[in-house]
């Protein structure tokens, strides 16, 4: 279908009818992990990249403390720099300078 078959409205709440299903179903995989009980109650989800309010809202789901990834960081040294949005690159970086400092 093209945009100009529905009104907007009716497009929006097929969105959000998909943003739910898909995070029911990130939800419930998370409840199953944390139904193994190997994972203290006040650990946090952490959220990085374009998705993380999709993190964020799932830890109000779950019940769980949200933690952003830049919080992982020096802010001074990552102003700016969208730590979250390259959170791979950012932990190997921060590991390959650990690894050197030594």
């Amino acid at each position: 279908m093209d945009a100009g078959d529905a009104d907007p409205r009716d497009w929006r709440g097929v969105a959000e009818f998909i943003a739910e299903a898909q995070l029911r179903g990130i939800a419930d995989a998370c409840a199953r992990i944390l139904s193994r009980g190997n994972l203290p109650a006040d650990v946090p989800l952490v959220g990085a990249g374009v998705g993380c309010f999709v993190a964020r809202r799932l830890a109000e789901r779950l019940h769980r403390p949200y933690v952003s990834f830049e919080q992982f960081f020096d802010s001074a040294a990552t102003a700016g720099a969208g730590v979250g949005d390259c959170a791979p690159a950012a932990a190997v970086a921060s590991l390959a300078a650990q690894e050197l400092a030594r």
